[in-house]
């Protein structure tokens, strides 16, 4: 597994996004997800592939800490050929945590948005997690209409089920048992 971490602007150009200077096709999981949902199958390979580039950042003691769709590129627009994106609040383990990160919300692990914990590998898995919610379910596991309300509900509320699968899942759990 080769990791690059480039730090600097990246752009959209219409067709893809630039990568340490280098234009690469292809579109985002959250460009996908909006026009379609991915099925169990297809959802299983992204977790596989995320999962191991997370694992080579995590053996590396690098945390990602702002994993969502909108990191996960698909170079060509295909499942099989993914890149992590946005390292701007990647740090070491360890690392002091800036009083300000940019990260997206909605998958912020609970420990994170309640200030208990700075990220961690484990965090990273747990926002694995929730993307894997959206690519099954259509809509992240957690909504607010304020920021408070969504960090109430990361913090306080299990995921809601969905009434719609993108998956082709036929029943999706109504409540959660712990």
């Amino acid at each position: 597994m080769q990791i690059i971490v480039y730090w600097g602007l990246g752009h959209r150009n219409g067709h893809g996004r630039a990568h340490g200077g280098v234009d690469v096709e292809g579109e985002d999981l959250a460009e996908r997800l909006g026009r379609r949902g991915l099925s169990l199958a297809q959802t299983l390979a992204v977790a596989e592939r995320v999962a191991r580039a997370l694992s080579a950042l995590h053996e590396r003691d690098i945390v990602h800490a702002n994993l969502a769709p909108q990191q996960i590129f698909l170079v060509d627009r295909q499942l099989s050929h993914i890149k992590l994106t946005d390292f701007g609040a990647a740090r070491r383990l360890g690392a002091a945590v800036p009083s300000v990160t940019r990260t997206t919300p909605e998958y912020m692990a609970p420990e994170c948005v309640a200030g208990l914990e700075p990220p961690s590998p484990q965090g990273d898995i747990y926002t694995l997690g929730c993307v894997l919610f959206e690519c099954l379910t259509g809509r992240p596991p957690y909504l607010g209409s304020t920021l408070v309300e969504l960090f109430s509900e990361v913090v306080n509320a299990r995921p809601r089920a969905s009434t719609r699968s993108s998956s082709g899942l036929t029943a999706m759990p109504t409540t959660w048992s712990s």
